[in-house]
């Protein structure tokens, strides 16, 4: 196959599960909590309080939840193929002879080998992050308003 072939097949991605959503929004709910936890130590509190809690709850597991979904976004285009092939070729010396026979000899090798397995994911865990980015804003909205 040449590499014009290659790059015009379209590997189709995995369908989007309830678990798929559930994990990281349940993740950013639990994140959530502790930030709350931290700041206020759930007491009771004035309105213009708990937005302001409400918005850094929401913000932090956005911030975190859309940096882990942005990078495995550019781990599917390849970002950290030059990071892992040096590598898996150092800690391939410590294997058995056949898994060492079995493991490509160059990085072109190693890029084909994995584009050829390579299924792409759906992109829940980003889309759960700007979602919770989304309600920090508008909590940050209810929140200036009040204050």
């Amino acid at each position: 196959m040449s590499q014009t072939d290659n790059q015009n097949t379209k590997i189709p991605r995995e369908p989007v599960t309830a678990r798929g959503i559930l994990v990281p929004a349940a993740a950013g709910i639990i994140m959530g909590l502790i930030v709350l936890w931290i700041r206020d130590g759930f007491s009771p509190c004035d309105e213009a309080t708990l937005w302001t809690n409400l918005t850094d709850a929401l913000t932090v597991p956005g911030v975190i939840l859309t940096c882990i979904g942005l990078m495995s976004v550019v781990s599917e285009h390849g970002v950290f193929d030059g990071i892992s092939f040096p590598i898996r070729l150092f800690l391939g010396q410590r294997q058995s002879e056949e898994k060492r026979a079995a493991m490509p000899k160059t990085y072109y090798d190693y890029v084909t080998v994995r584009r050829e397995k390579q299924r792409l994911r759906p992109r829940t865990t980003l889309v759960v992050g700007l979602f919770f980015l989304a309600l920090a804003a508008a909590a940050l909205i209810v929140c200036m308003n009040k204050g």
